[in-house]
């Protein structure tokens, strides 16, 4: 297995952007990780992402499969794993949509990474709009481009997550445009914006490899199970994400096997020396 796939990742799909709803959602999730996983993992990297939206552009003749399309995501502790190499950070700004009035538009600030923004003619400064894949009615989100970003640390575990992927490198036909805004923006402005709008969060949790022995494995394994069955019944719309249970199943398997040769042998010792006594 590769070793990104031991780390663990926990997703809450398809909620609603909404502040409240959300921090139900996250201390459940919290909760759990502190009862069920505490001490084998270093830290945890919390993120969000939105719905998709499509890219506004003059020339709207391509096809709907490969229509450019955005995503608006958080990062806690952006600093930590972004840069900005030109620019500036993204202000946290709560400018929600007026809904139900004439031209009625939300605005947020936001960090494009650099491929996407070269893609699509982006710089610092920039201004696009994108309008929401799931409604003709709603209101379309202006995002003004304070900065370029790239990643702080490349060989950060982090970028081996699936929430990493799914908000840069989307498994696509079409042009995809990683917005990053801060997490405040990201609820007190596309949340009262776009109420029928859905949101995936992630906790990414990095393995701490120095806690990952052969004696602790029955540990890890249980404290994964309880954790699975705990979010299973108290967070509807929850998956638990690694491989590192059933790397340690193997591992305990083959280590079993490769005792059988040795207990075969200290057996037929035994008997011959009984044999002869």
């Amino acid at each position: 297995r590769k070793p990104e796939d031991l780390h663990v990742q926990v997703s809450a799909y398809y909620f609603p952007p909404q502040r409240d709803a959300f921090d139900q959602t996250s201390r459940l999730v919290e909760s759990a990780l502190r009862r069920d996983v505490p001490w084998f993992y270093s830290g945890a990297v919390r993120s969000g992402i939105s719905a998709t939206f499509y890219v506004a552009q003059p020339d709207a003749s391509a096809p709907p499969d490969q229509r450019p399309r955005a995503t608006v995501a958080y990062i806690a502790e952006p600093t930590r794993y972004i840069k900005v190499i030109r620019g500036a950070a993204p202000e946290a700004v709560r400018a929600p949509a007026r809904r139900g009035e004439p031209g009625a538009v939300a605005e947020v600030q936001a960090l494009a990474f650099q491929d996407a923004a070269g893609r699509f003619g982006l710089d610092a400064g920039s201004e696009v709009t994108l309008l929401p894949t799931w409604g003709s009615n709603e209101p379309p989100l202006r995002v003004r481009i304070t900065g370029i970003a790239e990643r702080q640390l490349p060989t950060d575990p982090f970028w081996t997550s699936a929430a990493a992927s799914a908000a840069l490198q989307p498994q696509a036909s079409y042009p995809h445009l990683a917005l990053l805004t801060p997490r405040d923006t990201f609820f007190d402005t596309l949340g009262p914006s776009y109420p029928d709008m859905t949101a995936d969060y992630w906790w990414f949790l990095p393995v701490n490899r120095a806690q990952v022995r052969p004696a602790s494995a029955p540990r890890i394994r249980d404290g994964l199970e309880a954790l699975n069955r705990e979010l299973s019944v108290r967070v509807r719309r929850s998956r638990v994400v690694t491989s590192l249970d059933r790397a340690l199943t193997d591992y305990s398997t083959k280590r079993e096997f490769a005792r059988v040769p040795l207990a075969l042998f200290a057996a037929l010792v035994v008997g011959a020396a009984t044999f002869y006594l």
